[in-house]
């Protein structure tokens, strides 16, 4: 739903995305470092924090490594009773932070920050 989702907003602003999907952590690092081998660009990475076999922090920790100029989108509704930790963790990564439930207008503000052109909706 969320890739259908974000390929309908990509097509409101005008934007030629092509969307992947990862099924967990470890996939979405696989799907990253076949960018990467095959020189593929990366500019956004919009992941949950908690998956199964890597987590959002892995995939961002990871992916920096191999795309360090793509934004990094992080959200969770997982917070072990300290929201301001996690917060200052993905931030400090250069990652934007997101509460869940996700509100719409802060998940399209942080990918205007890394798209610039997907503000103009």
């Amino acid at each position: 739903m969320a890739v259908r989702f974000l390929t309908a907003y990509a097509g409101t602003c005008g934007l030629n995305l092509k969307i992947l999907q990862a099924y967990d952590g470890q996939n979405a690092l696989e799907i990253m470092a076949d960018r990467k081998a095959n020189s593929k660009s990366l500019d956004l990475v919009i992941s949950d924090l908690d998956m199964p076999n890597k987590t959002g922090l892995d995939v961002l920790a990871e992916g920096l490594k191999l795309f360090s100029k793509a934004g990094y989108i992080i959200w969770s509704g997982l917070w072990s009773g300290n929201r301001e930790w996690f917060m200052g963790l993905v931030t400090a990564g250069g990652a934007t932070a997101l509460d869940k439930p996700a509100r719409m207008d802060k998940l399209f503000e942080a990918i205007a920050k890394y798209l610039p052109s997907a503000g103009k909706a």
